[in-house]
């Protein structure tokens, strides 16, 4: 029997592949602050890192490629 894309994303398996997307993206939103300059307290360290959202991920990537402070990533 064959998966389809959505029971894959789904399964278990599925699951973890999108865990690990996940925090690749987190890591680099964290290394894209960081080679800016930007500096991220704990506080906001654990906002970004507890994201389970990609969609949110990727707003704040985009937001901190001409941020020039943290608090104009987040919403």
């Amino acid at each position: 029997m064959s998966l389809t894309y959505q029971e894959y994303l789904e399964s278990p398996a599925g699951q973890l592949e999108l865990r690990g997307e996940r925090r690749g993206e987190i890591r680099s939103l964290l290394k894209l602050l960081d080679l800016r300059g930007i500096e991220v307290p704990a506080e906001t360290r654990a906002r970004i890192e507890g994201c389970t959202d990609s969609d949110t991920v990727d707003r704040w990537f985009a937001r901190a490629a001409n941020a020039s402070g943290i608090d104009e990533v987040f919403d």
